[in-house]
């Protein structure tokens, strides 16, 4: 007797479980009259619905309750740095030559990182980082001391490792908890999934494989190819 085969979806990763669901609902969509062709329209409305859960879980994994935290964290840090900035281009007009010197001198270092502000925020915080090295090497450090924005200098370094900790505590927070509501989501979406397997092949049972057959046969198709695509995955990696 045909029937639906089974798949294996707590091997699957994230990302291959959401994407077989989309492949399922299409597939299901475009067979004959949709699914009421097998009759299974109440079956599909709620597994449509458990997917749509899963893709919003998704995308709660990359945001978090410290999102707002963050982006005015982000605000200070790039204020203080554009402060910086200004005032070692202030100094090139200094009434000393031995400022106005070093102002120059360290206007390379600014000139090299003037765009620093529009980068993301993960590169932000590490050319932060390449620039504060920079600034505190014994290349620059007197001319730092002469201009006199060494507190300037401490205070960026503070942000920006006050930023990095914060953006380590959001992910540590999306790990702990929305990965575990993106497992329950899952198992709903298993849980839908299995009503319209179950439902199909008691179909073929009472009405006879006819009315069914063609959907079964091109989503084995489906499930083989997922199958022979997680044989060949190597080691689980959650993450869509």
């Amino acid at each position: 007797m045909i029937e639906i085969e089974t798949i294996p979806f707590t091997r699957m990763h994230n990302n291959t479980h959401f994407e077989f669901g989309l492949q399922t609902i299409l597939q299901i969509n475009e067979f004959g009259a949709g699914p009421s062709a097998m009759d299974i329209q109440a079956q599909f409305n709620t597994y449509k619905t458990a997917h749509q859960k899963e893709d919003d879980a998704f995308k709660k994994i990359k945001k978090s309750e410290i999102s707002d935290r963050i982006a005015d964290l982000d605000k200070d840090r790039d204020g203080i740095t554009s402060y910086l900035f200004s005032s070692i281009r202030n100094a090139q007009k200094h009434y000393s030559d031995e400022v106005v010197n070093a102002a120059k001198r360290l206007m390379v270092v600014v000139n090299t990182y003037k765009k620093l502000t529009r980068l993301t925020y993960i590169n932000q915080t590490s050319e932060t980082r390449n620039m504060l090295q920079e600034l505190k090497s014994d290349k620059y450090k007197n001319d730092v001391a002469l201009v006199r924005v060494r507190d300037l200098v401490d205070q960026v370094e503070i942000l920006n490792n006050q930023f990095a900790d914060l953006m380590n505590e959001r992910l540590d927070e999306s790990a702990a908890k929305n990965q575990d509501d993106l497992k329950q989501v899952r198992n709903e979406v298993d849980a839908a999934y299995n009503v319209i397997k179950k439902s199909i092949d008691v179909g073929v049972i009472l009405n006879g494989a006819q009315k069914y057959e063609a959907f079964i046969i091109k989503h084995n198709l489906l499930i083989d190819q997922y199958k022979t695509m997680m044989a060949t995955s190597g080691k689980r990696k959650d993450g869509k």
